[in-house]
């Protein structure tokens, strides 16, 4: 059970052939937990989201139930079907919104309210995200249960006018005469990121999540179809944490070799289970590393070395070059020496 109260109301993601049931439970005759008050509800199915956003109904026929039976359980139940043959049935189409709201105040008098109430001050609103998943891809279509004519992803969604629970806590009575609203999706194949391979000794984390499951799932880790403990014990070299479905190692080693995989329940249909995958554990070989780190340093000491043995050779090359340069120009600027020599005598 969820106290119907959140900001912004709740998230759905039903698919095609999907079914949500609208339940109003009766609170008379009264039990010994029952609440002394019953609240009267109309719940409207919208198409836009200004609708929703105002809490405000334009036309009244998206009439879905009537909470107004203290006396007797009401339930209608919605089938997310694309073409409906009933004339008054509800169609829905894929990769579109729809919005469940509640304008009634909760009191006989304002049962008819189109506007307000509960849907402003308690955050009665729940969103049907059609063929969408919260990671933004569609699903694909389910596959239908041979052994059952109802689909397996089926979801239950109820409005409670009777409220169950002790007053001992008066925040939580006050809270509870708000309304509840329990939500049940069945668990999905959850998505589980687990590594292939790993070094001896490395530190290494694998992951399982499900988002669309109401309750929120609790997930358990199996190695070689073996679960995990998730108590904390000194000789475990791993954490598991059962609510974020995160399987911490701080070190690896080749006892930690096997198959993994997770499973998702929450009480709500069968649990389901990703893939397995095979997690190989690699030695780390310190003869290897050891040889391959000292060729690599030979090497780039070889290459300095040439580099430095090229810079010296080119120095050598610039100043002999600047030494014989003066020796040219002065020989050069030297007049021949037959401009001297008497190349002919006479006599006047």
């Amino acid at each position: 059970m969820v106290v119907w109260g959140t900001i912004g109301g709740y998230v759905l993601y039903p698919q095609i052939g999907d079914r949500l049931d609208l339940i109003c439970p009766a609170s008379l005759p009264g039990g010994p937990r029952a609440s002394p008050e019953y609240e009267f509800y109309k719940l409207y199915l919208l198409h836009t989201r200004e609708e929703a956003n105002r809490c405000e109904v334009i036309d009244d026929s998206n009439l879905l139930l009537t909470c107004d039976k203290p006396h007797s359980h009401t339930r209608f139940t919605i089938k997310f079907q694309e073409f409906s043959p009933n004339l008054w049935g509800h169609e829905f189409h894929t990769q579109r919104d729809y919005y469940i709201i509640a304008t009634s105040d909760g009191t006989r008098q304002g049962l008819d309210s189109l506007r307000g109430g509960v849907c402003v001050t308690r955050g009665m609103k729940v969103v049907l995200k059609v063929g969408q998943t919260p990671y933004g891809l569609p699903l694909k279509p389910p596959k239908p249960d041979p052994n059952s004519g109802r689909p397996k992803n089926t979801g239950s969604f109820a409005g409670r006018a009777k409220i169950e629970g002790g007053h001992s806590d008066p925040v939580q009575s006050q809270a509870e005469r708000f309304g509840r609203l329990s939500l049940r999706v069945p668990p999905h194949t959850p998505q589980c990121e687990i590594p292939s391979t790993a070094l001896t000794g490395a530190m290494v984390e694998m992951r399982c999540r499900d988002k669309i499951s109401f309750p929120p799932a609790t997930y358990k880790w199996y190695k070689d179809n073996q679960p995990l403990s998730s108590a904390r014990q000194h000789n475990l070299t791993y954490t598991l944490d059962t609510q974020s479905g995160t399987l911490y190692f701080r070190t690896v080693s080749q006892a930690d070799s096997g198959k993994y995989r997770c499973e998702a329940s929450n009480g709500v249909g069968a649990p389901k289970s990703c893939e397995g995958t095979h997690f190989k554990i690699d030695d780390m070989n310190m003869l290897i590393i050891i040889t391959v780190g000292a060729g690599s340093f030979l090497f780039l000491c070889v290459c300095v070395l040439g580099i430095c043995y090229c810079c010296w050779r080119r120095c050598c090359k610039r100043q002999k070059r600047s030494s014989d340069t003066p020796h040219r120009s002065s020989s050069s600027s030297l007049p021949n020496p037959q401009y001297y020599r008497h190349t002919q005598s006479f006599v006047l």
